[in-house]
């Protein structure tokens, strides 16, 4: 489809049902054809990032930042992506503007965790992965997350039973599963 919010549909579908390339195709399509839609950018960053294509999924995070500066999924995103391209500062800095624009998303404190954790502020992991919990005590990552930062505290009855607690919400969850 040529219309861009068609092609943003395609894409949404081709995403949900794990086509990855496709959905990418069909976000870069709508975001090139409109480019001042917020989510057309943050679906392709969002595919991209799914992708591990961490270096081009940079720009169009940005650009849906950008677009919509209060938009704590494009935030959290984006914070991943820096994280993974070992940007650690910045990374932290957009995950707080995430917890800071939606105090209750457990997936934003828990990439808040990520990005402590991996910057070496175990303690503060610690307090965002709680958070987390608290705001959703069925995210799965959040637990997990917490488990791994209180492993590196030397926690290993705390860490085993976070680990414990992520299988049991899901037992398919091969990161914990891997811990």
């Amino acid at each position: 489809p040529e219309d861009p919010e068609a092609n943003h549909l395609a894409g949404v579908l081709a995403f949900q049902s794990g086509q990855l390339e496709e959905a990418v195709r069909h976000f870069a399509r709508a975001a090139a054809s409109d480019g001042t839609v917020a989510k057309y950018h943050g679906n392709l960053g969002a595919a991209l990032l799914a992708l591990r294509r961490y270096a081009e999924a940079l720009p169009p995070l940005e650009r849906a930042v950008g677009l919509a500066p209060h938009d704590p999924t494009s935030l959290s995103n984006l914070a991943t992506v820096l994280r993974e391209s070992d940007r650690l500062n910045e990374a932290i800095d957009v995950a707080r503007r995430a917890t800071d624009v939606a105090p209750s998303d457990a997936p934003s404190w828990t990439v808040l965790a990520s990005a402590l954790f991996r910057a070496g502020h175990h303690d503060e992991a610690l307090s965002a992965a709680e958070r987390a919990i608290a705001c959703d005590p069925a995210h799965v990552e959040a637990f997990n997350m917490r488990g791994s930062v209180l492993h590196s505290l030397g926690r290993t009855k705390d860490a085993i039973d976070a680990f414990e607690e992520a299988i049991s919400l899901a037992p398919d969850y091969a990161e914990a599963l891997s811990n």
